[in-house]
């Protein structure tokens, strides 16, 4: 199954739930328009900083979701439980965008279970010092010369989430929102020097991870409006 057909199973499967669990009348549907913004803590422990704007117009079923993202800090290219004590530290930089499209059950409660599905799209560098076999030309010919060196592992993402959730709303307007939920992801990462000396691909959370992950998170956030 290529990205393309599992972006239109997630659509499908997101339609359907929409249409048995949350269905509304026009009635039904008549609410303010409501902004909120959130960050996200779990994410601080990848070195992300991430923040999501959620905006609903007034009269309209949906809420949609902005989620820029920018990564920065140290990070170690190794399994999610390593016995390796002494890690190599690397550099991240980089930034992401998420779109996404929010329903909610129409119920009378400060606890309102949600389904959302999007999409998020990440550029990052890790930066690292290694050593190894540096190739370079002289006079025309390839040759490879073992020394220490420095390297950019530039790595392009693309994430299709279907997410889970319950959002809740305390009485001074701060929000707690806890969710789950599955994706798929696609990555791309290419180095300057040497290819294969950085993997970052151990599991399903590292930065260049290819395959179905799951999703799991806690938003903390302000109803502006």
């Amino acid at each position: 199954m290529n990205f393309l057909n599992l972006k239109y199973f997630f659509l499908a499967v997101v339609l359907c739930f929409c249409s048995i669990g949350f269905a509304q009348t026009k009635e039904e549907q008549v609410q303010k328009t409501s902004l909120g913004v959130a960050i996200e803590p779990l994410f601080l422990a990848r070195s992300i900083t991430k923040l999501d704007i959620e905006y609903k117009p007034k009269k309209h079923l949906f809420s949609y979701i902005v989620s820029p993202e920018i990564a920065s800090g140290t990070v170690y290219d190794q399994a999610l439980f390593s016995w390796d004590r002494n890690p190599s530290e690397d550099h991240l930089k980089g930034f992401g965008i998420g779109l996404f499209q929010k329903i909610s059950a129409k119920v009378k409660s400060k606890t309102i279970p949600y389904l959302a599905y999007g999409l998020t799209y990440r550029k990052n560098t890790i930066s690292y010092d290694d050593e190894g076999f540096v190739p370079y030309t002289k006079e025309n010919l390839s040759f490879y010369e073992y020394r220490r060196y420095n390297d950019d592992l530039k790595i392009e993402t693309y994430l299709i989430s279907l997410l889970s959730g319950v959002q809740i709303t305390g009485s001074s307007k701060i929000q707690c929102d806890v969710y789950g939920g599955f994706g798929y992801k696609s990555s791309k990462k290419s180095s300057m020097i040497i290819e294969g000396k950085r993997n970052y691909n151990h599991s399903f959370s590292d930065y260049a991870y290819n395959g179905f992950i799951f999703q799991l998170g806690v938003r903390f956030g302000y109803k502006i409006l």
